[in-house]
C-alpha cells in the first residue's frame, strides 16, 4: 500500500483527544463535573451522581452531562431518578439521547426495572413522533446507511493488519472494496448537495448530520477541494465540529505539499516510526488546537508513541530532493501493465510507454504521442498533479481510454517494481 500513508481514521478512533469546552464556565459547573468523572472512574457512583446533580443546578444544557448524571444513578441502583434525567435528555436531544440508550451498558440496570423503563420507552416513542416531524427521514435513513457503508470495511482493516500485514492481499482485497463504496457514496452525496446543500442537522439530524463529511473525507483530493468552502459552513452552522473540520484542512494541504495548521495528520517513515506531518506555526500549534476544540498536541501523539516536540524533524528529510526517496525514483521506468479495479481488468501494453522522473517533478513521455505530465513530489508515496497536455489521441487503442496520467495520485515500490495508482488502476513499471 502507500508509503507515508495518511492514518486510517476508523469511527471508534474518531475521537481526536478534544479539549474541555464545558457549556458553562461557571466554577461549581465545571468542579463537579470533573469530580463526578473522577469518581465515575472509581466505580463511586452515588458520588458521581450527587456531583452531576450539583453541575446540573447550573444548567442543563449539556446532554453529556444529563445523561452522564442518569448513567451514574443507574449504576448506583436509584433507577427512578436515572429514568427522571433521561427524560430531561430526552426533551432536549431526542436523536443523541436515543442512540446513548441503546449503546451504553451503563443503563442495563435502568433497562432491567420493568416499571421505569416501561414508562420511558413510552417517553421515546413520543419524542420520536416529534423529533422526526421536523426533519426529512428518508434522507436521514439513506445518509445512515451511506455512513454505514462508509465504515464498513475500514472497521475490518485494524484486524487485518494485525493479522496479515499492511501490505497484504486480504488488505487490498479490503481496500478495493472499499473504494468502490467510497465512489458510489461521493456520486450519491454530489447529488444531494446540489438539492439540499449539505444535509446537517436541521435537515437529518445531528447525528447523521457528520455522515457527510466522512464521505468527503474518505473521497479524492478533487472533492475535498471542492466542497472544503462547504464543510467550513457546515461547522460554523454547527453540523460538524470544528474539531472535525481541522483533521480535513490538514488532509488536503498535506495532500497539497503544505504544512499543516492542527497537527492532525500522523504519517509513517520506510523505518516503521510514526511522525507528525510538518507544522505551519509549530510554536503555537496548542493554541490553534484549542480554538477548535483540540487538545494539546503531545497528548494527541501518545497513541503512536510520538513524543512531542520531536527530537528531530524527519519531514525536512522528506522534503530534500537529494534523499534516498527522490534518488531510488529518479531515472526512466518502462510502463508493463495497468490493473483496473474493481473489475481485476489487467491491460497490457503494446507500445512502449514509459515515465521519467526528475528531482523536482515527473515527466510523462509516450513513444506513440507527446504526452507530458508534471507532477510534484510532496512526501513519501504522495503526489500533486502538475499541468498536462497531450497533441493527439494515443495509437495503442487498448490503452488509450485507460491512461489516467491525470488521476495519479500516490506511488509504492514492490521490489523493482514502481506502481502509480489512482482511484481506479495501479499502472506497473519497470526499470527501462
Amino acid at each position: 500500500m502507500k508509503k507515508g500513508i495518511i492514518l486510517i481514521v476508523l469511527l471508534a478512533g474518531f475521537q481526536c483527544i478534544i479539549a474541555q469546552n464545558y457549556v458553562s464556565k461557571d466554577p461549581a459547573y465545571v468542579d463537579n463535573v470533573e469530580k463526578a468523572a473522577t469518581a465515575y472512574e472509581e466505580k463511586d457512583y452515588k458520588t458521581c451522581a450527587t456531583c452531576y446533580e450539583k453541575a446540573l443546578a447550573v444548567t442543563t444544557k449539556s446532554y453529556y452531562s444529563v445523561m452522564n448524571a442518569a448513567r451514574c444513578y443507574s449504576l448506583a441502583g436509584d433507577q427512578k431518578n436515572a429514568a427522571r434525567w433521561v427524560e430531561v435528555g430526552l426533551n432536549e436531544n431526542y436523536e443523541a439521547v436515543s442512540s446513548r440508550l441503546k449503546q451504553d451498558e451503563d443503563f442495563a440496570p435502568l433497562k432491567a426495572h420493568k416499571k421505569c423503563w416501561k414508562k420511558l420507552e413510552k417517553k421515546q416513542e413520543t419524542a420520536r413522533i416529534a423529533y422526526e416531524s421536523t426533519i426529512n427521514v428518508p434522507l436521514r435513513d439513506e445518509l445512515a446507511l451511506m455512513f454505514e457503508n462508509d465504515q464498513k470495511y475500514r472497521k475490518q482493516m485494524r484486524d487485518v493488519e494485525k493479522e496479515f500485514g499492511w501490505e497484504s492481499d486480504e488488505m487490498k482485497e479490503l481496500w478495493n472494496k472499499q473504494g468502490e463504496v467510497d465512489s458510489l457514496n461521493m456520486l450519491r452525496l454530489e447529488e444531494i448537495i446540489a438539492v439540499h446543500g449539505y444535509p446537517g442537522k436541521d435537515l437529518v439530524g445531528a447525528n447523521t448530520a457528520r455522515a457527510g463529511f466522512f464521505i468527503i473525507q474518505h473521497a479524492d483530493l478533487k472533492y475535498q477541494e471542492k466542497y472544503l468552502p462547504l464543510l467550513k459552513k457546515a461547522a460554523d452552522n454547527g453540523d460538524i465540529r470544528k474539531s472535525t473540520l481541522a483533521l480535513l484542512i490538514d488532509r488536503v494541504r498535506m495532500r497539497n505539499g503544505e504544512t499543516q495548521l492542527y497537527g492532525t495528520q500522523i504519517k509513517k517513515n520506510e523505518e516503521g516510526e510514526y511522525y507528525v506531518h510538518d507544522i505551519e506555526d509549530p510554536e503555537n500549534i496548542d493554541k490553534l488546537r484549542a480554538e477548535v476544540g483540540l487538545g494539546p498536541l503531545a497528548e494527541y501523539v501518545k497513541r503512536w508513541d510520538i513524543t512531542w516536540p520531536p527530537k528531530k524533524n524527519p519531514i525536512k528529510e522528506v522534503a530534500n530532493p537529494f534523499t534516498k526517496e527522490y534518488q531510488r525514483l529518479t531515472g526512466q521506468w518502462k510502463l508493463t501493465a495497468i490493473k483496473y479495479f474493481p473489475q481485476d481488468e489487467i491491460v497490457m501494453p503494446k507500445k512502449d510507454y514509459w515515465v521519467e522522473f526528475s528531482q523536482d517533478k515527473i515527466n510523462y513521455k509516450l513513444e506513440v504521442n507527446t504526452c507530458f505530465m508534471g507532477y510534484k513530489i510532496t512526501g513519501l508515496g504522495e503526489l500533486k498533479t502538475g499541468q498536462a497536455g497531450c497533441t493527439k489521441m494515443c495509437c495503442d487503442k487498448d490503452i488509450s481510454e485507460k491512461l489516467r496520467y491525470s488521476a495519479v495520485q500516490t506511488y509504492e515500490f514492490k521490489g523493482d517494481r514502481l506502481i502509480l495508482s489512482t482511484d481506479k488502476e495501479h499502472f506497473e513499471f519497470s526499470r527501462k
